[in-house]
C-alpha cells in the first residue's frame, strides 16, 4: 500500500534505507507530527537528500493548474520547503517560484489531494532547463519507468496523442 500522507512517505522512506528497521520504527513512533516534519526538514537540508525528493504523480492529474505550479504548490505546502530552496531544487529563478507559486493559491487555494505511488516523480529530473515540466515529466515516465504513451496517458489525464507529441519535441531537443 502506497503512503497517504508526508509523514507515511517520510517514515517509509527512513525505514526503506534503515539497517536497522526495529530502531527506527521505535523511534519515529514516539515523534509527534511537528517532530517528524522538522526531522524531514533537517534531512532536506543534506545536498544528497534533496535529489530523492519525489512528486507523487496523482497531484498532476489536476488540470486547474499548470505542472509546474501543482509541483511548485506541492514542495511548498506539503513538504514545507522554503522559496529559496524550491528554486535550487528546480533550476528556477526565485522570481519564477514565488509568482508560480502566488499564482496557484490563487487558482487553487485548498490544499492538493495526493497519494504516493511506484511512478512519482523525482525532483533532480526538473534540473535540465532545456525541457519543460511536462517534457522532464513524459520523458521520465518514458525512458526511465518504461510505461507506454498510453500509460502515461491515464496517469496524468491527457490524451494519448499529446504524451506522444511531449516526448518526440522532448526528443528532438
Amino acid at each position: 500500500m502506497a503512503p497517504q500522507s508526508i509523514e507515511e512517505y517520510i517514515v517509509h522512506e527512513l525505514i526503506r534505507d534503515s539497517s536497522n528497521t526495529r530502531i527506527v520504527r521505535q523511534y519515529l513512533e514516539k515523534l509527534d507530527r511537528d517532530e517528524l516534519l522538522r526531522l524531514f526538514d533537517n534531512f532536506l537540508d543534506r545536498d544528497d537528500a534533496k535529489a530523492e525528493i519525489k512528486i507523487p504523480v496523482s497531484i498532476l492529474q489536476e488540470r486547474k493548474l499548470s505542472s509546474l505550479e501543482l509541483i511548485v504548490k506541492f514542495l511548498r505546502e506539503e513538504a514545507g520547503l522554503s522559496n529559496s530552496s524550491v528554486s535550487s531544487m528546480l533550476g528556477r529563478s526565485q522570481q519564477v517560484c514565488w509568482n508560480t507559486y502566488s499564482n496557484s493559491k490563487k487558482k487553487l487555494p485548498g490544499r492538493l489531494e495526493f497519494g504516493f505511488s511506484n511512478n512519482d516523480i523525482p525532483v533532480r529530473i526538473f534540473r535540465d532547463s532545456t525541457l519543460s515540466i511536462l517534457e522532464a515529466i513524459v520523458v521520465f515516465l518514458k525512458d526511465e519507468s518504461g510505461l507506454s504513451y498510453h500509460e502515461i496517458a491515464m496517469l496524468l489525464k491527457r490524451d494519448d496523442r499529446t504524451i506522444w507529441t511531449v516526448h518526440d519535441r522532448a526528443g528532438r531537443k
